[in-house]
């Protein structure tokens, strides 16, 4: 477990944009529909500033992204899900809503297709 470098904040989920998955993890919905409400879960935890297995680091990037919305800002979030594999939660463009839909998005993803 990840000691959390300070409290977590959570994202507006407005600043998130739409949300879109990889063929790769479509799949794995295709395969096994029960992985959909664990993925879900994740974002869950993601929307509530949970970021799950990453460093701290990166955690605290995620914070300050938040905190001085910074333009054209990302964010980060990796989780296991219960079968073992792991998925990464990635919003580009994090702070940019205003202008427009298309300037900020978040996607779900497996590390190999990154």
């Amino acid at each position: 477990m990840i000691s959390l470098p300070c409290t977590p904040v959570r994202p507006d989920s407005f600043c998130m944009g739409p949300i879109a998955m990889t063929m790769t993890v479509e799949s794995w919905i295709e395969e096994k529909a029960e992985v959909f409400n664990d993925i879900w879960g994740c974002v869950m935890r993601y929307l509530h500033g949970d970021w799950g297995n990453i460093d701290p680091g990166d955690w605290s990037l995620n914070i300050d992204t938040i905190k001085y919305r910074t333009p054209a800002g990302r964010l980060m979030g990796s989780y296991e899900l219960s079968d073992g594999r792991t998925i990464w939660i990635i919003t580009d463009g994090y702070g940019r809503q205003s202008e427009g839909v298309e300037c900020c998005y978040t996607t779900i993803l497996s590390p190999d297709d990154y």
